[in-house]
């Protein structure tokens, strides 16, 4: 309707993601759930020591930056906002 009156619209592209509220509000309570997981194994590889580090407490903090990043990338492509913290 707005080309007939001689408006320009852009099109959005077919590829872009559109997430409703509730699924953002998810991915959010996501996010923080493994940001304190996060937290908590970072403070158990202090306790022990990088070198004495138990691999489970390795593994499991490069696990948590991967979902991090990977829920982080989700909410961007959805234009939903979210933050940077230092640990991800």
């Amino acid at each position: 309707m707005l080309r007939e009156q001689g408006e320009e619209v852009a099109d959005l592209a077919d590829e872009v993601p559109v997430a409703d509220a509730s699924e953002v509000k998810h991915q959010l309570n996501l996010l923080a759930i493994h940001r304190r997981n996060l937290e908590q194994l970072l403070r158990q590889r202090e306790h022990f020591g990088e070198r004495d580090t138990p691999p489970a407490v390795t593994n499991g903090i490069l696990n948590a930056r991967t979902e991090i990043a990977q829920i982080k990338r989700r909410l961007t492509e959805w234009q939903a906002p979210v933050s940077d913290l230092p640990s991800d």
